[in-house]
């Protein structure tokens, strides 16, 4: 495992205009190779917009779409990490990550939980996904997160116990009180979120929210990077298209050895409980009351 630079992309993503989208990415991958990256990493659903709604149909990509065919291209110089629409056979339509290197389209993950609540209607539009997987990105074994799945406690659980490297968190977070720094707001718990991740996983955490303004409601961006000791490494700001970050494998390795929550894990244990979950049947007894 050696150092690796990670160029954060937070576009804004126009609804429904996927060649504008695309467009942006080529010129960001342009950009980052220069820079000397070897991934790139843009928001959730970047090549689309996020609410996409009835236009869901229109605006999906299957994998062997011409679309990427430029994409794929670039990918031979820079791994690029994606959000689109990803149709497949039924049709069923995923609220998906793509990640594109070596000319082709070497992973997916299909986002799990679709939250359907408040502004949020995914799960009328999307299919769900079943799976969290990890996958190597330069040595560095990697996992990804879509919005909602970070906060729930299971997505990050499976993929420390897949030895996940890089966390990389895809979101589309819109700005719903005046002050960021509001206890009560999405980039406060967001914050809070990345560096409690960073901590207890282990792992660099790469969060990647969008930009601008969509329906009405704005994006406060503030994508980040965050070492596996919690210390946070960059930051954009609000309209803030690129930065970098640089990965140093020795931090990862320190941490692990100083402090080995991933040596000491008991998977068994948790498997057991979780089966005594499904399993246990009503009862009117206190907790841990002998027979």
């Amino acid at each position: 495992m050696k150092s690796h630079t990670i160029c954060l992309a937070q576009t804004a993503p126009v609804l429904g205009d996927l060649v504008y989208n695309k467009e942006k990415h080529l010129e960001c991958c342009r950009w980052a190779i220069q820079q000397g990256a070897g991934t790139i990493v843009f928001p959730e659903l970047a090549l689309t917009g996020y609410h996409t709604a009835e236009q869901t149909p229109d605006l999906a990509l299957r994998a062997d779409d011409p679309f990427w065919n430029e994409l794929k291209d670039i990918s031979r110089k820079i791994t690029i990490i994606t959000g689109c629409v990803l149709e497949e056979r039924g049709p069923f339509f995923y609220n998906a990550a793509v990640v594109l290197s070596g000319g082709d389209i070497r992973f997916v993950h299909r986002k799990v939980y679709l939250p359907t609540y408040r502004i949020f209607e995914e799960g009328k539009w999307f299919a769900r996904g079943q799976v969290w997987r990890t996958f190597d990105n330069h040595g560095y074994r990697s996992g990804i997160l879509i919005c909602e799945e970070s906060w729930h406690l299971l997505p990050a659980y499976v993929l420390f116990l897949r030895g996940v490297d890089v966390l990389f968190i895809l979101t589309n977070s819109p700005q719903n009180t005046p002050r960021l720094e509001d206890p009560n707001s999405p980039a406060c718990a967001c914050r809070t979120q990345n560096e409690f991740f960073a901590r207890m996983l282990q792992t660099f955490v790469i969060f990647m929210n969008r930009a601008g303004e969509e329906k009405g409601r704005h994006y406060w961006g503030g994508s980040e990077a965050l070492a596996p000791d919690g210390q946070r490494l960059c930051r954009a700001g609000r309209d803030e298209e690129r930065l970098l970050v640089h990965l140093d494998p020795a931090v990862l390795r320190e941490q692990r050895i100083h402090t080995p929550l991933r040596r000491d894990e008991d998977v068994l244990l948790a498997f057991h409980n979780i089966q005594w979950l499904m399993h246990k049947e009503p009862s009117n007894k206190i907790e841990g009351e002998r027979t």
